[in-house]
């Protein structure tokens, strides 16, 4: 479980190679938003819409930072249980 948790929550510093995927994920968020934006009534659907692609943003970035190099578990080996 300590190492589940430490892939979670370890402090992974922006590296020059997930840049590129964390900028393409949020310009792909923000175009698709912009889209809902439009053709949208407002309502609190509209709001949630959005929202959730503000979530899909977050996991997103979530999945590039966890999963991409260096591994999480060269980290992790330096941290003093």
């Amino acid at each position: 479980m300590r190492t589940e948790l430490l892939a979670r929550f370890i402090y992974r510093p922006p590296l020059p190679e997930t840049n590129r995927a964390t900028e393409d994920a949020r310009k792909q968020c923000q175009e698709l938003a912009d889209k809902l934006d439009h053709i949208l009534p407002e309502s609190a659907e509209k709001r949630l819409a959005i929202r959730k692609l503000e979530e899909v943003l977050f996991w997103s970035r979530a999945a590039i930072e966890r999963h991409s190099p260096p591994d999480f578990k060269s980290q992790i080996s330096n941290v003093k249980s």
